[in-house]
């Protein structure tokens, strides 16, 4: 067994000791190893307080370790949704910016709009990528739409004034048709957050959205 392998923490002052070198008070059938004689007598002074305390912060510990990967998982997001959901219906969902909000199942915050997101992530899963896939969709009907109202709008300016080639009333209602389902389809999640943004008078982002 290698030294690392043998190494142990202060109970006291989470400093990683040597149990070959390290001073140690027994305490409840267990050892306990110390850095220095001043963290051995604060530990003898009240070992059940200086266990406990050890206990809540390598608790502590792991919850940041845990809450890390969750962080990991959104910044290598590369097309698709990395970080897994729960699976669990009942699971508790709350809003990254403001964690006071919480309920169960999916959702957005009632205050900023944002999609609620799984308190506990299970790394195991796989997750549910619906809202990911309905975005994409989205999109890309967004873009198909978008790009022959751009030529018809602003192709003027370069030479393809395609107004020409159509009375002024099917120009508008050219225009019109293909705007609609950009705006009212495509846009609808961020329109539905931004009404309610508005009702609630919880005005943020998607505030701007609707009225813009």
């Amino acid at each position: 067994m290698s030294k690392t392998d043998t190494q142990t923490t202060d109970p006291v002052c989470g400093m990683t000791v040597d149990p070959e070198s390290a001073r140690s008070s027994s305490y409840q059938g267990k050892d306990y190893f110390f850095c220095s004689e001043s963290c051995q007598l604060k530990f003898d002074g009240d070992p059940s307080a200086a266990v406990a305390k050890a206990a809540q912060q390598e608790a502590e510990q792991q919850e940041k370790t845990h809450s890390a990967h969750s962080c990991c998982s959104h910044d290598g997001a590369k097309g698709t949704i990395e970080k897994k959901v729960a699976s669990d219906p009942g699971a508790i969902y709350t809003c990254p910016m403001h964690p006071e909000v919480e309920q169960v199942g999916p959702g957005d915050c009632p205050i900023c709009g944002m999609d609620l997101e799984p308190k506990f992530v299970d790394l195991a899963d796989d997750g549910d990528e619906q809202q990911y896939r309905d975005m994409k969709r989205r999109f890309w009907v967004g873009v198909v739409l978008s790009v022959p109202l751009l030529i018809l709008a602003m192709g003027p300016m370069v030479g393809w004034n395609l107004a020409e080639t159509m009375s002024d009333s099917v120009f508008g209602w050219l225009q019109f048709a293909l705007a609609t389902p950009v705006v009212f389809w495509c846009g609808w999640p961020l329109l539905v957050r931004g009404v309610k943004s508005f009702r609630t008078m919880n005005l943020n982002m998607f505030s701007l959205i609707g009225m813009g």
